[in-house]
């Protein structure tokens, strides 16, 4: 049986997890947040569920270990885009480590690299663009005369836009996007930044958010930081 709910409400999916019981759940974080921040909700409720597939954007190592306090639940992630559907996921079978900390390995049926900024594979473990070519890509964008604009290069790779790392074995390691990067003294990152800032306490959640400079408009976004205390 599936059970799609038409828009995401956290008390309907409750109730779906009270009365359907279901054993698989695909949910985004920010829907996990809701679940577990709703008022009377507690582990009985996910006593059914066994798989809880995460995806959309990165997803928070402490809030896999939080879903995982349930008894029973596993959390595994997938990666993807409309460009290119189902592109790397985990599985039970993976540690907890490839679980918490990665996007998974690459799927079946596709091939996988990721170049610098010249376009040059880079070697295992080095951060570069996660580029993806295969029968699952999409071929390119329709323009309003009908023409196609391409989405892949002429050796049929697409970008996907986002900075990871690859192991020899193929577990992809999401570091950032490529947009989000802020060029101040070297290639900065805001999601890493907020992070390594917030490890240390005193505040509940921050973000980095890119602004326009409009003195160094070369440099690419200033960012302008927002902290929330608890």
């Amino acid at each position: 049986m599936r059970l799609l709910v038409e828009q995401f409400r956290s008390e309907l999916v409750v109730d779906a997890l009270r009365q359907i019981r279901p054993t698989l759940g695909g949910l985004v974080p920010t829907m996990i947040i809701d679940l577990l921040a709703m008022p009377g909700v507690g582990p009985p409720d996910f006593a059914s569920l066994r798989t809880v597939v995460g995806g959309a954007t990165a997803v928070d190592p402490a809030l896999i270990l939080d879903m995982e306090a349930k008894p029973g639940v596993t959390v595994i992630g997938a990666y993807g885009q409309s460009e290119g559907p189902a592109m790397i996921a985990s599985s039970l079978e993976d540690s907890v480590d490839v679980r918490m900390r990665t996007l998974g390995r690459c799927l079946a049926g596709r091939d996988f690299c990721t170049r610098d900024r010249s376009g040059a594979i880079v070697r295992v473990d080095a951060e570069g663009e996660l580029c993806v070519r295969g029968p699952l890509t999409m071929s390119g964008y329709l323009r309003p005369d009908g023409s196609i604009d391409p989405a892949v290069d002429a050796g049929g790779w697409r970008g996907t836009g986002d900075l990871c790392t690859m192991t020899a074995d193929g577990v992809i390691t999401f570091k950032g996007r490529i947009r989000e990067v802020v060029i101040r003294g070297g290639l900065k990152r805001p999601g890493a930044s907020s992070c390594w800032r917030l490890s240390g306490g005193g505040a509940g959640s921050g973000c980095n958010i890119g602004c326009m400079d409009w003195v160094r408009t070369t440099d690419g976004p200033s960012p302008r930081r927002r902290i929330c205390s608890p």
